[in-house]
C-alpha cells in the first residue's frame, strides 16, 4: 500500500462527503423537504411508521453508514510507515468522523432509552474500532479487498438509501426526484472502487 491514502482515494472522500450534504431527494413543490442524507437520516428516524414497524431504524441507519465507510476506506489504504504529520491528520478526520456520528450533547443522556441515539453512538464506536484496526495494520495483507468492499456497501447504501427515503416521502403524498448528492455519492465511491481494484489487480 502507499505511504499515505493515495490521492485518488481523497478525492473520491471528498466527493462523498460532498454528496452527503448535497440534496438526495429534491422536492419541487417544497424546497424544506429538499435535503441531504445527513438530515435525511434524522428525519426518517422520526418517521412514526418507521419507529413502529421498525424499532431498529435499518432506514436511518443506510443513511447514517457513510461516515464509517469513509473512515474505513483511508485508514485501510494507508502504511505503518507513514509521516507522523500525515498519520495526525488521519487521526484528526477520523476524530471528527466520529463527532459527527454521535447525537448532539443534549440527548447523550438519553442514548439508553432511545434507539435512534443508541444506533449513533454505536455507529461512532465501530467507527473507532474499525479505524484503530486499520491503521494498525493487522490486515494489511487483504486491505485492498477490505477497501473494495467499503466501497461496495457504499455504492448500494446510496442508492438503497434513496429508494427507501422517496417511498418513505411518496407515502406523505410527495413525489420527490434524485437529486445530485446521490449521484456524486455513487460517483465517490466508484472512484475508490475501480482504484482500489486496479491497484490490487496490478500487485497480483
Amino acid at each position: 500500500m502507499e505511504k499515505t491514502a493515495p490521492k485518488v482515494l481523497w478525492i473520491a472522500i471528498v466527493i462523498s462527503i460532498i454528496a452527503y450534504f448535497l440534496p438526495w431527494l429534491v422536492n419541487s413543490k417544497s424546497a424544506i423537504l429538499t435535503v441531504g442524507a445527513y438530515d435525511l437520516a434524522e428525519w426518517v428516524s422520526l418517521v412514526p411508521s418507521v419507529r413502529i414497524d421498525n424499532p431498529l431504524l435499518w432506514q436511518a441507519l443506510i443513511l447514517r453508514l457513510h461516515p464509517l465507510l469513509w473512515a474505513g476506506i483511508i485508514t485501510f489504504s494507508i502504511q505503518q510507515n507513514e509521516a507522523k504529520s500525515l498519520r495526525l491528520l488521519q487521526i484528526a478526520f477520523i476524530a471528527l468522523l466520529t463527532i459527527g456520528l454521535l447525537p448532539s450533547l443534549n440527548f447523550i443522556g438519553r442514548i439508553g432509552e432511545d434507539f435512534n441515539y443508541r444506533q449513533q453512538f454505536i455507529l461512532a464506536v465501530i467507527t473507532v474500532f474499525i479505524s484503530i484496526i486499520g491503521f494498525s495494520g493487522v490486515l494489511r495483507r487483504f486491505s485492498r479487498w477490505i477497501v473494495v468492499g467499503f466501497a461496495l456497501v457504499g455504492l448500494v447504501v446510496s442508492v438503497a438509501g434513496y429508494s427507501t427515503a422517496q417511498s418513505l416521502m411518496m407515502q406523505y403524498g410527495l413525489q420527490p426526484e434524485m437529486g445530485l448528492g446521490v449521484v456524486f455519492s455513487v460517483m465517490g465511491y466508484g472512484i475508490a472502487l475501480l482504484y482500489t481494484i486496479g491497484r490490487a489487480v496490478k500487485e497480483r
